[in-house]
């Protein structure tokens, strides 16, 4: 998730469903327990997709983390922040998967937008 200040809502709720889960299996908790969720992990680094941004402007995503995506599925446009008109559309490179998205609205020229898992 990055640094503190961007932990969301439901970040918080995934952690504490996840020490609950662990207190359940170390039996500490013998309350119920919601699921947890599965972590997308990269064990091969020829796996992961990393799309950089074209321009610089505002970039703004169409995806969440954890959204499958098929070749060409928009994942995300940068838009000029003066105008509001398009400086580029970002589009899935390969079938995959959303990990990453870049937090802040304000992007760069070849800085990273999304990272995609295969």
């Amino acid at each position: 998730m990055g640094v503190g200040m961007r932990i969301t809502r439901s970040y918080g709720d995934q952690l504490v469903d996840g020490t609950f889960n662990l207190m359940k299996k170390l039996g500490i908790w013998t309350g119920s327990v919601h699921q947890v969720q599965v972590p997308i992990i990269s064990r091969n680094p020829k796996d992961v997709s990393y799309l950089n941004a074209k321009v610089s402007g505002i970039f703004i995503p169409s995806v969440q983390h954890g959204t499958k995506l098929k070749k060409g599925d928009q994942i995300g446009k940068i838009v000029d922040p003066l105008t509001g008109t398009i400086r580029d559309q970002v589009t899935a490179p390969v079938e995959s998967k959303v990990f990453f998205i870049h937090n802040e609205p304000l992007t760069y020229a070849n800085t990273a937008v999304i990272k995609l898992v295969q």
